[in-house]
């Protein structure tokens, strides 16, 4: 059977989600800081630098900015999940406490009246690993194999 996508590398690709999905609680804490810059004026005999500070505040936003960016686009890829895999991920990335697997197991069993084994909930967790790398920018942690 001729597959129109090549084959992807699934454990590589699951590690590249894992690392895009681990820096999202960092980002929700810079986006929402406050600007800090001190802008009390100094003594000194050395001529001024008028841009420097304006070039520091400019830097300091365009920083918040591409982090907010980055973390809605973490979220977009998300809400495009099917629920349950949407469910997984966001116990286990996006809420600011740090789960384990087994209290999102526990929690999901409860919501759900289902059990299911632990390794029922690993297997159901690479893949909203593998559903994240699609939908996250189009594809863009998708590790295609190269057959040589």
């Amino acid at each position: 059977m001729l597959s129109l996508l090549p084959q992807i590398n699934v454990q590589q690709t699951k590690k590249a989600a894992r690392e895009v999905l681990s820096r999202y609680r960092s980002l929700e804490r810079i986006a929402g800081q406050e600007y800090s810059i001190s802008l009390v004026p100094t003594l000194s005999d050395m001529p001024r630098a008028g841009k420097k500070a304006i070039s520091k505040i400019e830097s300091l936003v365009q920083r918040k900015v591409d982090v907010e960016k980055e973390a809605l686009e973490i979220l977009d890829a998300c809400q495009k999940l099917p629920q349950l895999s949407y469910e997984i991920l966001y116990f286990k990335y996006l809420q600011k406490e740090n789960w384990t697997n087994t209290q999102i197991q526990l929690h999901m069993q409860d919501q759900m009246n289902e059990s299911f084994s632990e390794r029922d909930f690993e297997r159901k967790l690479a893949n909203a690993l593998l559903e994240f790398a699609e939908a996250y920018k189009g594809g863009k942690l998708l590790d295609f194999r190269i057959d040589t």
